[in-house]
C-alpha cells in the first residue's frame, strides 16, 4: 500500500510541476491576467446584430426619436387570389379613412382589370362607422361583416398579417431605421411586389400558385364566358 501511495504521490507532485511550468511560460508571454478565471463569453451567433450596431440604435432612439409606434395597416386581401393591398396610415383608422382606402383599393384594380363588387370586414369601429357604409353604398359594394368573435371567418386576412410580420416587417427593422410613413410605405410596396407576383402560395387554395397567376386566370376565364355571350347575342351575367 505504502508503495501505491508514495507512486500517486509522485505523479501527483510531476502533474503540479508541469500545470507550474505551463502557467509561468503563459505568465511570460500574455501577463498574470492571463491566469485570472474569466466568465465564459457569450455566443455570437451568424445572424445576430453587431454590438456596434446596437450602441449606435441606442443612441439614435435617445438622441432623434423615430416616428412612434401610432401607425397602422389597412389592408385587403381577395379571399378568391389572395392579391394584397396595403395602405400605412398615421394614427387609429376611423370610418374616414378606410373609406379612403377602399377608393384607393377600387383605383388598384381597376388597372388590373378587375371590377370590385364587396367587401368582407371585421366590426371594428372603422367599418361601422356611417362614414364608411355610406360610401360602400355610394360606390354599390356589398358589405358583409364577419360575426363578432370570430376571426377564423377573415382567416385569410390573418394569416396574411403573420406572413407580412414574418416576412417584410422584422427584417425591415431589424436591416434599417423609418422616419417616415413614406419610407414604411415603400417598403411594404417593395415586399407586396414579391408577394403578389412571385411568392408561391401553398395553401389548399392556392396549391403552389402566385396571386398574379390565380389573377390572371380568373380574368382569363371571365373574358372567354364574356366571348362567348356575346357571340351567342345576349350579355354575360353580372353586367
Amino acid at each position: 500500500m505504502r508503495r501505491f501511495e508514495s507512486r500517486a504521490v509522485g505523479r501527483r507532485a510531476t502533474g503540479h510541476a508541469q500545470r507550474r511550468h505551463e502557467w509561468r511560460n503563459v505568465a511570460e508571454l500574455y501577463g498574470l491576467e492571463a491566469l485570472m478565471p474569466k466568465d465564459r463569453r457569450v455566443p455570437q451567433m451568424p445572424n445576430a446584430t453587431p454590438t456596434w450596431v446596437v450602441n449606435e440604435l441606442l443612441t439614435l432612439t435617445v438622441t432623434e426619436p423615430t416616428i412612434g409606434c401610432r401607425q397602422y395597416a389597412d389592408r385587403l386581401t381577395d379571399t378568391a387570389t389572395r392579391w394584397a393591398i396595403i395602405m400605412i396610415v398615421l394614427g387609429v383608422p376611423n370610418g374616414t379613412v378606410s373609406a379612403r382606402f377602399v377608393q384607393h383599393v377600387i383605383s388598384r384594380y381597376r388597372r388590373l382589370g378587375v371590377t370590385m363588387r364587396c367587401v368582407l370586414s371585421g366590426n371594428g369601429p372603422e367599418y361601422i362607422a356611417r362614414t364608411f357604409t355610406d360610401a360602400l353604398a355610394a360606390k354599390e359594394l356589398t358589405h358583409q361583416r364577419i360575426p363578432p368573435r370570430s376571426p377564423n371567418y377573415n382567416a385569410v386576412c390573418e394569416r396574411f398579417q403573420g406572413s407580412a410580420l414574418q416576412e417584410c416587417w422584422r427584417p425591415a427593422f431589424h436591416r434599417r431605421r423609418f422616419t417616415s410613413i413614406r419610407q414604411l410605405q415603400a417598403e411594404i410596396d417593395s415586399w407586396l411586389v414579391h408577394y403578389n407576383n412571385r411568392r408561391r402560395n401553398h395553401g389548399d387554395l392556392m396549391r403552389g400558385r402566385t396571386p398574379r397567376v390565380v389573377l390572371d386566370s380568373h380574368r382569363d376565364a371571365r373574358s372567354s364566358v364574356v366571348r362567348s355571350a356575346h357571340r351567342r347575342g345576349r350579355a354575360p351575367a353580372g353586367e
